[in-house]
């Protein structure tokens, strides 16, 4: 059995809706026009700076724009701009299955909101707790730490780098979900051991027991005879 430390914003839900709605709020206070939304997407997943996001802005507007953002990013209207990822419910259940304990994350400050959005999409039940990691870094760590207290194999899928680098830090295999704001190369470079495109691929991994799994140890490898000759 496998404790699955799943990350909300990425894995389960579809962000992009929700860092559109925020970044067309901040465009329209700060009166300038929106970028193409692919090319607005592409750029926050590459981690492109402020000036990559805005068109024309001046000094003043990316400053605005980098205190704005964030808290718009966790406002109630937003976050229930969150989409479901296709199949994802499914995905959930397949491994709720096998007895696997998931266990939901979100590194976000409004956990009402996200809440919410995830009993629209009837996702809570898949899950024996969601929490909050905020705080300060040692005590995101030591959160972190105490949901893998007492299990054996714990696996951690994030979208996000900075949970990547927590479950490094906090000991913890992680494994990268290219469905948030990362592009799959940011999240290896944070440290993830492998990345997938989707919790599908995850899922379907978890479920077979694959070479991927064994190779970090988190699956035992299939089993040899005592007769076998070449042992």
């Amino acid at each position: 059995m496998i404790k699955l430390i799943i990350e909300l914003d990425g894995p389960v839900l579809d962000v992009e809706p929700v860092y559109w709605a925020a970044y067309s709020c901040i465009a329209a206070e700060l009166g300038l026009a929106r970028k193409d939304r692919a090319e607005f997407w592409r750029s926050v997943r590459r981690g492109g700076g402020v000036g990559d996001l805005l068109t024309g802005a001046k000094p003043r507007h990316i400053q605005r724009f980098r205190e704005g953002f964030p808290q718009a990013l966790e406002s109630d209207e937003c976050l229930r701009q969150a989409g479901e990822h296709e199949g994802v419910a499914a995905e959930l259940r397949s491994l709720y299955a096998i007895q696997h304990v998931l266990s939901l994350v979100t590194l976000g400050q409004n956990s009402a909101a996200r809440q919410a959005v995830l009993d629209g999409y009837d996702l809570s039940t898949h899950f024996t707790e969601m929490t909050r990691l905020t705080g300060d870094g040692y005590q995101r760590l030591a959160r972190l730490r105490e949901l893998a207290v007492d299990c054996r194999r714990v696996l951690v899928a994030a979208s996000s780098e900075s949970l990547i680098k927590l479950a490094d830090e906090a000991g913890l295999f992680a494994v990268g979900i290219h469905g948030g704001p990362c592009t799959g190369r940011r999240l290896t470079q944070a440290g993830a051991r492998v990345t997938y495109r989707g919790m599908a691929d995850l899922a379907e991994e978890i479920t077979a027991g694959g070479r991927t799994l064994i190779d970090l140890g988190l699956a035992a490898p299939p089993h040899t005879s005592d007769m076998d000759p070449r042992r």
